[in-house]
């Protein structure tokens, strides 16, 4: 019987060319490879120059292949762990910053977020514009910000995901955006039924409009009526009052980031959500799931039409304190 470790030495030494790298491979450097076909080109007795990059990348070839491999352990909501891979050699910096990662982590990020497709169409735009970029964007994470400058260039998609990131934490709403899609309406409540006049029923199961528009003429389209608008606040109100700077309990729209990356503008008697491209199904879910039944306190006062006979309403779980009587 011949010993398993004498084939696998034999099995070695006939597939060299194929066979895996060990373990004394990996800790030494990988000769540089020769693009000649004459294997004998280097002159002898001169030492062959050593490559920069890991032994395992020149195993696998090229770093595009590298990079496909990551790109199957990234996580789209967290790549910490592919940040902390760049920063183990400047071959997998090389994979770990490549776009074929990130333009993946950027449809896998976005799918779920609102504008998927509007973002996805502007981001191919622009890598293919701007291809890679010379140096580090400054909307990268810090643990990125905080390595020593090297030739590896991050490339175009790696600045997109971070930019959007980081657009997607703001607050404020500017005018192109306020402007660029369709909204749907609703009011908190509606009026009470006959069967029950000292309850006011929730608003949000049936929209008043679903094509309200903030139009490039400052006047607002689709709604019960058509009124003036004003952004304010740097970008954190939506006053539709008319009075410039006055708080209006139903005019004045606060202007509030979902988590979906979507816009709602919410008053105490109304609330807007942007539509997205597939449309307003869907849109109130989170509030419809969450209403449940508020009883009025003895100290609390209703400023609404009949609100002295009012005893509970059905509002949202997240609004029973915000929303007042």
């Amino acid at each position: 019987a011949v010993p398993m470790g004498a084939i696998a030495a034999i099995g070695n030494k006939r597939n060299a060319a194929w066979a895996y790298p060990t373990e004394h491979t990996l800790r030494t450097k990988a000769p540089r490879l020769s693009h000649s076909n004459n294997e004998s080109s280097s002159t002898p007795g001169r030492p062959v120059p050593n490559n920069d990059n890991l032994p395992i990348v020149e195993a696998f070839g090229t770093k595009d292949i590298v990079a496909t491999a990551l790109s199957f352990v990234a996580d789209a909501d967290v790549p910490t762990e592919l940040l902390k891979t760049s920063m183990t050699s400047k071959s997998f910096r090389a994979a770990a910053l490549s776009s074929i990662i990130w333009k993946e982590l950027c449809d896998s990020k976005w799918k779920t977020k609102f504008g998927y497709q509007r973002r996805m169409e502007q981001a191919e735009k622009v890598a293919q514009t701007e291809g890679n970029q010379d140096n580090l964007s400054s909307t990268q994470p810090p643990s990125i910000r905080s390595y020593p400058p090297s030739l590896i260039k991050a490339e175009s998609w790696y600045h997109l995901y971070w930019n959007e990131m980081k657009l997607s934490a703001l607050v404020q709403i500017d005018l192109l955006e306020l402007q660029a899609f369709p909204w749907s309406g609703c009011r908190w409540f509606r009026r009470p039924m006959h069967k029950y006049p000292a309850h006011l029923p929730s608003g949000i199961k049936k929209p008043v409009s679903n094509s309200i528009r903030f139009g490039e003429d400052c006047v607002v389209r689709g709604g019960d009526r058509e009124c003036l608008y004003n952004l304010e606040g740097e970008g954190t109100i939506v006053n539709t009052s008319g009075f410039s700077g006055e708080e209006c309990p139903v005019r004045t729209l606060h202007v509030h980031r979902l988590e979906n990356w979507g816009w709602e503008l919410r008053s105490q008697y109304f609330v807007c959500r942007s539509i997205d491209e597939n449309g307003p199904e869907g849109l109130w879910a989170d509030y419809k799931k969450a209403l449940v039944v508020q009883f009025k306190g003895e100290e609390e006062v209703s400023g609404r039409e009949g609100g002295e006979i009012i005893k509970s309403r059905r509002v949202p779980r997240s609004l029973e304190t915000e929303l007042r009587w």
